[in-house]
């Protein structure tokens, strides 16, 4: 039996896209060790191997800068057998970007007086903003332009941020510039180009370019046909 409750708390620093080193924490008979993070499906994981002589219960929270826990996972059992690893996940672009800490906390079951071991991790939370097109197709604008093409696009982290549109022919000459300043985090912006260029006459049928981006993040582009 403990004569001493014994808690050891490490801090450690991690940013969300990268791993980092193995880490331990420990009390006399319980020992939590980072395994490793990874992104998988639109969620960031960190991964925690617990080591005891008896069952164990592992809990994690979240807490933002401000002291508030803004997530409270569901807790865990580990048996003592075969070091087993306990996974805590989460989509962290659904939180204000900032710095947050995580705090996994092992007791023992059965166990008299209690006995815990307890591991922090500090996540710097500074998520991208995205956008990717859903869909293009021609539509019909109304009875006065006739049809034009309509993009529609899906965004992420964008509240305030500009999307731009380029659209140019497929030998490269620019023939339309777009831009429009996004009113909310997420969701999706539709876009249609009656097929008129800034200047001059409305374009023929054939393949052409839409190139995109929002904010500063980097240019991407995607073909697309016309057809009258």
């Amino acid at each position: 039996m403990f004569k001493v409750k014994r808690i050891a708390c490490l801090l450690i620093t991690l940013i969300m896209t990268l791993s980092i080193l193995q880490t331990t924490t420990f009390a006399s008979d319980l020992t939590i060790t980072k395994v490793k993070s990874f992104n998988y499906q639109g969620k960031f994981y960190m991964s925690f191997q617990v080591q005891s002589y008896n069952q164990a219960k592992v809990t994690a929270i979240l807490i933002n800068s401000a002291g508030k826990t803004v997530l409270q996972w569901k807790p865990l059992l580990s048996s003592s057998q075969n070091n087993p690893v306990v996974t805590f996940g989460e989509n962290y672009d659904k939180l204000p970007a900032g710095q947050y800490t995580m705090v996994v906390t092992g007791e023992l079951l059965g166990i008299s007086p209690k006995t815990t071991a307890t591991l922090k991790a500090t996540i710097k939370n500074n998520p991208q903003a995205t956008l990717s097109i859903l869909d293009e197709a021609m539509c019909r604008i109304d009875s006065t332009k006739g049809y034009g093409h309509s993009f529609r696009f899906n965004f992420t982290q964008g509240l305030g941020k500009t999307v731009a549109l380029q659209i140019y022919t497929a030998k490269g000459q620019l023939l339309k510039t777009n831009q429009y300043q996004l009113k909310n985090a997420s969701g999706t912006y539709k876009y249609v180009w009656d097929y008129f260029p800034d200047n001059g006459l409305r374009v023929s049928g054939g393949n052409y370019i839409v190139k995109y981006k929002i904010g500063d993040g980097a240019w991407q582009q995607r073909q697309f046909a016309v057809q009258f």
